[in-house]
């Protein structure tokens, strides 16, 4: 397994020939590491009698639609003027070699304000896509999240949109000027793509990767060719303190070493090893981060969400946790900056503003109403109310 590892590892950074992959035949076993690792379109463009000829040629046209599809939604956004970047995926296009290809599951996006949200969820809307789980708002309401989905002939593209800021964990956000006054441009089967500048992409290349459990050859690979550039280190340096992200860096070197010296593992799994990484990067990262009067409050009402978001994916104690849900106060989350979810009422474009009644919290704005939740629990009273408010002056 280790020297599997080292060698999709060095085959993806061009230090081994594809024809090593040659004295290898277990194929199989060769397909699901690169498929856990993220590995499968380099090893396709890499080594592509390693595949079958139906699987070759079905790789490829799934990766062909889901791109066209996705620089479809682009170009839209381009031609209406939306302050967007790409991330990771197609950003790490800049720096790959031309002949080797990267795997992205999905598309991920920033959008610099809610303004430009509200444009490109029509767009979006427009060609075919939905809001496949609920979106959100955190930050004290300056940032939020979304994911898309379009399914077509069985063809899946999702697209994750960040507004405002990227998340750097469940409570801390990346929020920056300098990216959109340093975006740079890549050119994508002829459609120009906007990305963040060298620096900043490695900068959310190690705050995505180094708190996150789940270690991937892939962004090692990413980390690798990206370090390859000519950026300004001493500016990712010091924002990397200023983030309290330098663990997090330390992550990634740790892995570089850990395949070039052929004692690489994969991640183990279970929630255990998962509350692990989360507790570690709370020790290192949020924790330190927090500088208000409510720090104490906060580190507390973070835990509580944890647990709770916890039991309700779980599906356990779900009659008590919706009883539970009246007295987890979105307004109380939404002051100590912490994510609160947002449940459609209607579609109706109105302005951007927020109304409160009692407990109930609900935004109106130009592309629906929607009534906050901590905990997506609400009773059928809370929706009652939302909807009163909704309907009142509109």
């Amino acid at each position: 397994m280790r020297d599997l590892n080292k060698r999709l590892f060095f085959l993806c950074t061009g230090r081994i020939d594809a024809k090593e992959f040659e004295k290898l035949e277990d194929k199989a076993f060769i397909y699901k590491n690169a498929l856990e690792h993220r590995l499968l379109d380099s090893l396709l463009s890499l080594k592509p009698t390693f595949f079958d000829n139906a699987t070759l040629t079905s790789l490829k046209s799934e990766k062909a639609k889901k791109r066209r599809g996705f620089l479809d939604v682009m170009n839209s956004f381009n031609q209406a003027n939306i302050n967007y970047v790409c991330l990771k995926g197609l950003a790490m296009k800049k720096y790959y070699p031309a002949h080797l290809e990267r795997q992205s599951n999905d598309y991920d996006l920033l959008l610099k304000d809610f303004k430009d949200f509200w444009k490109a969820h029509d767009i979006l809307l427009e060609k075919g896509y939905s809001l496949e789980n609920y979106p959100y708002v955190a930050n004290q309401k300056k940032c939020g999240g979304a994911l898309y989905r379009k399914i077509t002939d069985g063809l899946t593209v999702d697209i994750e949109i960040n507004i405002g800021g990227f998340p750097l964990s469940e409570c801390t956000w990346l929020v920056e000027p300098l990216i959109w006054s340093t975006k740079q441009i890549i050119v994508v089967d002829d459609e120009p793509i906007h990305i963040p500048s060298d620096e900043f992409n490695m900068i959310i290349l190690i705050a995505e990767v180094g708190t996150n459990g789940k270690k991937r050859i892939r962004d090692a690979v990413d980390f690798y060719y990206v370090s390859q550039c000519e950026y300004d280190t001493r500016f990712v340096d010091t924002y990397l303190k200023k983030l309290k992200l330098k663990k997090a860096e330390k992550v990634l070197l740790n892995m570089l070493f850990q395949l070039e010296q052929n004692t690489f593992k994969n991640s183990k799994t279970g929630l255990i090893n998962e509350l692990y990484y989360r507790f570690r990067t709370d020790l290192y990262h949020i924790i330190p981060t927090y500088r208000s009067n409510h720090v104490i409050s906060r580190i507390a009402n973070h835990y509580v969400r944890l647990a709770l978001i916890t039991l309700v994916e779980k599906d356990i104690l779900l009659s008590q946790l919706i009883y539970l849900n009246k007295f987890v106060s979105p307004s109380l989350y939404l002051k100590l900056g912490l994510p609160v979810y947002l449940i459609q009422l209607d579609m109706n474009k109105n302005a951007f503003h927020w109304q409160t009644k009692g407990t109930i919290l609900i935004v109106k704005t130009p592309i629906g109403t929607f009534m906050t939740s901590s905990l997506c629990l609400n009773r059928e009273e809370d929706f009652e109310i939302a909807h009163n408010m909704a309907n009142a002056n509109s």
